[in-house]
């Protein structure tokens, strides 16, 4: 576009966002993590029975089996890993029952010490294997009902 003859381009100040910076669940305080949490989770908006949640054996994989639904969509939540610390901040309180970030209460209590020391949620959970997400979508897909249950795409 060719501008009129005598007009001239004023510059002009552009303003843009502030960039978000994504910040680790560790530097969080609880209300923000909370808040984030809260606002956040793919749990919230999921039509998993709200039972699936709550595994009621102590055996790891048996839980894991129990809750793989549950376990399927916090695998694709994008608060994940504040949502894992979060529960275990509050390991004797809201974090003490359930899945949270994934993971069951016996898997929880076991990376609980590791994490007191320093380890990251994040750490956590990129080492979690390979064949716990192999294992969790053949459980998920075991008897599955044929109407749409919203654990993923494949779904339904």
């Amino acid at each position: 576009m060719k501008l009129a003859e005598g007009h001239k381009v004023q510059p002009g100040l552009m303003a843009s966002r502030p960039r978000r910076v994504r910040r680790e669940p560790h530097d969080l305080t609880d209300r923000e993590l909370a808040g984030r949490v809260y606002r956040l989770a793919r749990c919230a908006s999921s039509r998993v029975d709200p039972d699936a949640w709550f595994p009621v054996t102590w055996d790891v994989a048996k839980a894991r089996d129990q809750a793989a639904h549950a376990i399927a969509v916090c695998a694709r939540c994008p608060v994940r890993p504040d949502c894992l610390e979060l529960s275990l901040r509050h390991a004797l309180g809201i974090g003490s029952h359930g899945v949270w970030g994934g993971l069951v209460e016996e898997e929880r209590r076991a990376i609980r010490r590791a994490w007191l020391a320093g380890t990251s949620v994040t750490e956590f959970l990129q080492e979690q294997p390979a064949r716990l997400r192999r294992d969790q979508q053949m459980a998920l897909h075991r008897g599955h009902p044929r109407r749409r249950c919203g654990c993923g795409p494949s779904c339904g």
